[in-house]
């Protein structure tokens, strides 16, 4: 596998409550990583097999009303591939992928909310 470029992570809740900042895609991009933090990425997709997982893992339960998909672009500038996984994610390597993830999108928006909130004047 080629070195990751960028990761995109995006929620996609099927029939419960839309929450827009939630679906909007957050990239992270590796080069503006910690060395070790993006070697952490690189080596869970690596054993993960990412470019060979399905687009599309897990199925909702029958009559499931509410449930979400968590969404995982990677590309590493040779290919791109994207991988919808049901929440909660059975797989473990898999799962430990988007925990990983997930957790530097959140520092991420934590950071966004911050400049936002900074650049008001209260006027």
């Amino acid at each position: 596998m080629n070195p990751i470029r960028h990761i995109e992570f995006s929620s996609d809740p099927q029939g419960g409550a839309f929450f827009p900042g939630l679906a909007k895609p957050v990239v992270i991009d590796m080069a503006a990583l910690d060395s070790g933090e993006a070697a952490r990425l690189q080596k869970l997709a690596e054993d993960v097999r990412f470019f060979d997982q399905p687009a599309v893992v897990g199925t909702p339960r029958p009559g499931a009303a509410d449930y979400r998909y968590d969404v995982l672009t990677v590309d590493d500038g040779t290919k791109r591939h994207t991988v919808r996984a049901l929440v909660p994610i059975e797989d473990p390597a898999l799962r430990d992928l988007f925990d990983a993830v997930g957790r530097h999108v959140k520092a991420i928006r934590a950071a966004q909310r911050k400049a936002q909130a900074g650049g008001k004047t209260g006027e």
